[in-house]
């Protein structure tokens, strides 16, 4: 269905897009070529934190449980 003429005369002629967005940027690959011993650090430090997540939701856990037994 075709606008009337009625809406074609009250159609703005300079219409201005909004400005696009700009493309989201792929993430680059490191091309570092890492060492093994960098390798096992890196392992080493991952698993630290890790561990350490774990046994603060364990402590987390544990206080909460006592707060539940003890209300």
């Amino acid at each position: 269905m075709e606008p009337t003429k009625v809406a074609k005369k009250n159609s703005p002629n300079k219409f201005k897009s909004p400005p696009k967005k700009s493309p989201i940027k792929k993430i680059k690959k490191s091309s570092k070529n890492w060492s093994e011993e960098e390798r096992e650090q890196l392992i080493e430090a991952i698993q630290q934190v890790q561990q350490s997540t774990a046994d603060a939701r364990i402590s987390a856990e544990s206080s909460l449980l006592y707060v539940n037994l003890t209300v």
